[in-house]
């Protein structure tokens, strides 16, 4: 009782004296400090405020600019966050604003507030999607160039359709989310953790899963929410992207936030919420001719907007359905503004995700989502603009969007709007005629043949239709005319008469904007053949050659120029005189260096008419043989008994391989026709002696090349009886099979092999310090599986297809790995690899020794079994703690309840700006 009496006289004191304060600042204020100033300062002794100073009034800028640095001295420098110059914003106590409220350069002063954050097959309402296709100097118009500055609560810039990095304010990054800064934290990483900002800039510029408006823009990051949006942050932020406009080539803002006060009329003088210090910042966006858009706000208001979007100069955005409605919770005004999708909006996320979202997309809705769908549409037509060189003001492009919008009616508000179409707003916006080239044939060409593939084609956004003209020496020769939406035109004209001609082509584009090339091409169509009859095209050879050219000509001939060239320019040139209007020339050429080469011959007559051949005739001069490198058996290799072995080989050449043959004592034993560049093999069955093996090489030009020479041994079995394949048999009982000697650095580095019934490896591993000989014989091959037996000391293994076991051929260790990849054609391919791997104890046999032969075999697939271990708590100890925490709770409520709850629950807290700020409940829109 006695601290209960204790608390209630603290409050009485507490209320009486403010009362008092709220008096004498009554009394003593005047109209220039809010009063909400004075309740903050009361509550928390300290208070975020903008100071308002007087304009110039007359002064020159000398004194006007010491005035105002005087009337800023009356606050310490750390007490300053932002200074806008005629506005400030800073934190004051009592005693500051007493000084403020003297000062007689001061007019005004009032509370910092707060503002709060007000795809997929929307991109196609709006009619983007079209957009993308358009080219316009080789680049498609989808933002290209562009940067959208997104003011929000920051950009998920790990999200992969946003490019999955921060570029760090550096430019030239390719990242999308190419900089930015934390206004809310003060620093410079804008990371999203709340998910509003990601997913408006999804709706910006997402590229991949998802793609925005505007998939080719850029993004600059700045976080000003956190989660609610300081004034002074959301100033600070236009400010940056207006005096980094040129280094990033801003040409947007977007800002999907609002206050909770809703404007009937534009409010650049108002002071609620401090709407009116907004209008200096948008302002000077927009005198840049950088367009700041900003969300209505979804207080299902139908007559009113909120701040900031109330600013003359910004570009309002109201949400519209995806059934051209314009949607029920979007505030409207009969005033200037723009529809935009803002229902059921999909776009990129970020988790955790504030807003009942998981993932990395998210649907939501809000006039928050309408406005970035006008922000990527204006970098859209900033790109066009800036492609022929021309600039648009924002009050301009919102006309044009307005114009060529899609109208809806919305019977709440008795009034058309415009919901913005991007195509038809971009078509609005062409008056340009476009480029046309002029491709084939080269202007001024003399040609003989009678048909010819006239080609052009034209830089613009759309086409409609194009007309090709073709004049000769009196008239219109040929016109064609062919309705197109495609760039390139291409028309044949056939059994064209000799003489002159002149030709061009008129592109006409959506828009009715056209134009012809700027100058016509001519063309001369002479009675003039050359044809290139020796040697033929794409040639390759070792060996000189003698070319001929063949000529025809309705007039006489003078001369003829032979031209040959290598791979950097002219090789050799030679002109002879020639006469008639029939007749030859042959040039022999002696090729000095390897190398590829075209040729051709050129041909004038007495008239001056002149003309090659129509195309060059190429060919490959090579003297270099094939590079040949032996793999295996390694030199020096030896083995019992007569086998088949394979020899391994590498070849490389500039032109491909016809033939390699393996050289065995000096005689080509065995050939390859289906040689291709890089290993190759060759088996063949080699009896008992000493070889000398090797490899021979030819490629398709002639060049020849032998390998390096090894040596191998095969020493004569010492079984009773052996097979036809030099191996002896064993096991099966059946045909004999083929024999493969390992060697042990290839048992070591593993061995693969197709075998049958019968077929035997034998391979060597040191085992003990001793070398160990073993063969593994495949008694019989199934569809499925091989059994298999393991010598000296027999093991028999059934082997499923792609099963793979280790087998102990020495206590304490795995020796040998071996798998059964696939069988087919009644093949089973094995590999064997030596290997030496301690055995896990635990699988050790518990007897003292082990006996001769007893081996132990593993499946290499199987995992140990793991045991469990830990306490688990029995249904006693559970029961026992819940009543304890049920205990607990029924204490702390009647403990509660004994306390007076207070109508608002404030909890103090400095923030990392050195403000006090309360703890609210705040909503999103």
């Amino acid at each position: 009782m006695r601290q209960r009496g204790i608390i209630i006289a603290l409050f009485v004191v507490s209320l009486v004296i403010s009362l008092a304060l709220i008096s004498v600042a009554e009394n003593d204020s005047n109209d220039k400090v809010d009063k909400k100033v004075f309740d903050k300062i009361n509550n928390y002794q300290e208070a975020e405020v903008f100071v308002k100073f007087k304009e110039n009034n007359g002064q020159d800028n000398a004194i006007s600019e010491r005035i105002l640095s005087d009337a800023k001295s009356e606050l310490d420098k750390s007490q300053i966050n932002a200074d806008f110059g005629e506005l400030i914003s800073a934190n004051i106590d009592s005693n500051d604003l007493m000084d403020l409220e003297k000062n007689p350069d001061v007019e005004r002063v009032s509370l910092v507030g707060f503002k709060y954050p007000i795809l997929q097959n929307s991109v196609s309402i709006i009619n983007s999607s079209l957009t993308d296709e358009v080219v316009l100097n080789g680049v498609n118009l989808t933002g290209v160039g562009q940067t959208v500055c997104v003011i929000d609560t920051g950009v998920n810039y790990s999200h992969p359709d946003l490019g999955g990095c921060y570029g760090g304010n550096n430019f030239a990054s390719s990242c999308k989310i190419v900089g930015g800064y934390n206004f809310a934290n003060n620093n410079n990483d804008p990371m999203d953790n709340d998910g509003h900002g990601t997913h408006v800039a999804g709706i910006i510029a997402a590229n991949g899963t998802i793609k925005g408006v505007a998939p080719g823009a850029k993004i600059v990051a700045l976080k000003v929410c956190d989660p609610s949006c300081s004034d002074t942050d959301i100033i600070s932020a236009i400010y940056w992207c207006i005096g980094n406009s040129s280094v990033y080539n801003i040409s947007v803002i977007s800002m999907s936030l609002g206050g909770t006060v809703n404007y009937t009329s534009y409010c650049d003088g108002d002071s609620r919420e401090n709407s009116d210090l907004f209008a200096d910042p948008i302002n000077a966006a927009v005198a840049r001719n950088i367009s700041v858009v900003v969300a209505n706000g979804n207080s299902y208001n139908y007559s009113a907007v909120a701040s900031p979007a109330c600013i003359g100069n910004a570009t309002r955005v109201g949400s519209s359905t995806k059934v051209e409605a314009v949607s029920s919770f979007s505030n409207r005004w009969a005033l200037s503004m723009l529809l935009a999708p803002g229902s059921v909006i999909n776009s990129t996320s970020t988790s955790p995700n504030n807003h009942g979202c998981s993932g990395l997309y998210c649907e939501m809705s809000g006039t928050s989502m309408a406005t970035p769908h006008v922000a990527a549409t204006l970098a859209i037509l900033n790109q066009f603009l800036s492609g022929y060189g021309m600039v648009k003001t924002p009050l301009q492009f919102e006309t044009s969007l307005n114009n060529s919008g899609n109208l809806i009616y919305d019977s709440s508000a008795n009034k058309n709007y415009s919901r913005i179409n991007v195509y038809d707003t971009l078509l609005s916006l062409d008056i340009f005629s476009p480029s046309v080239s002029l491709s084939s044939p080269a202007n001024a060409s003399i040609l003989s043949n009678a048909n010819q593939t006239f080609r052009c084609s034209s830089s613009d956004i759309t086409f409609r239709n194009v007309s090709f003209y073709l004049w000769n020496s009196t008239s219109e020769y040929n016109q064609t005319y062919q309705t197109s939406s495609s760039s390139s035109f291409e028309v044949n004209v056939t059994n064209m008469a000799f003489g002159n001609y002149t030709w061009n082509c008129l592109f006409t584009d959506v828009s009715n904007n056209s134009a012809m090339a700027s100058a016509n091409y001519t063309l001369k169509l002479v009675q003039m053949n050359v044809n290139l009859s020796l040697p033929l095209s794409n040639l390759k050879t070792r060996s000189n050659q003698s070319f001929v050219c063949n000529f025809t000509s309705s007039n006489s001939m003078k001369n003829n120029t032979f031209y040959i060239w290598n791979s950097s320019g002219v090789e050799f040139m030679n002109s002879v005189n020639v006469t008639g209007i029939a007749n030859s020339s042959l040039n022999w050429y002696n090729f000095t260096h390897e190398d590829s080469y075209s040729w051709n011959c050129f041909l004038t007559d007495t008239l001056g008419n002149s003309i090659f051949a129509d195309s060059n005739s190429t060919m490959v001069y090579d003297l270099t043989a094939p590079n040949i490198s032996l793999l295996s058996p390694s030199a020096g290799y030896s083995s019992t008994g007569a086998q088949i072995i394979s020899f391994d080989f590498n070849v490389s050449d500039s032109v491909n391989v016809s033939n390699c043959s393996l050289i065995m004592n000096n005689v080509s034993v065995a050939n390859n026709t289906l040689v291709s560049l890089g290993n190759n093999s060759i088996s063949y069955s080699v009896s008992v002696g000493n070889h000398i093996w090797g490899i021979n090489c030819t490629d398709e030009i002639g060049n020849q090349a032998n390998s390096s020479l090894r040596t191998l041994t095969i020493s004569e079995s010492s079984s009773s009886s052996s097979s036809s394949g030099g191996g002896s048999s064993s096991g099966g009982g059946g045909s004999s099979g083929t024999t493969y000697s390992l060697t042990e650095t290839q048992a070591e580095s593993g061995f693969s092999k197709a075998l049958i019934d019968n077929d035997k490896i034998k391979f060597e591993f040191n085992g003990n310090g001793n070398k160990e000989q073993h063969v593994i014989v495949t008694n019989k091959v199934y569809t499925d599986r091989i059994d298999i037996n393991i010598s000296s000391n027999p093991i028999n293994l059934i082997l499923l297809v792609g099963e793979s076991k280790k087998v102990s051929l020495i206590d304490g260790f795995y020796n040998l790995y071996i798998k059964l990849n696939e069988i087919s054609n009644g093949k089973a391919n094995l590999t064997i690899k030596t290997i030496n791997e301690p055995i896990e104890m635990q699988k050790q046999k518990s007897n003292d020794s082990k006996a001769k032969g007893n081996h132990e075999i593993v499946a290499v697939e199987t995992p140990p079994i793991q045991e469990s271990s830990g306490y688990v708590p029995d249904v006693l100890e559970i029961a026992m703690f819940v009543v304890l925490v049920i205990i607990v709770i029924i204490i702390v409520m009647i403990f509660r309840t004994e306390k007076p709850k207070p109508l608002i629950k404030v909890k103090k807290k400095l923030n990392k700006k050195g403000q006090f700020e309360g703890e609210f409940e705040t909503s999103f829109d």
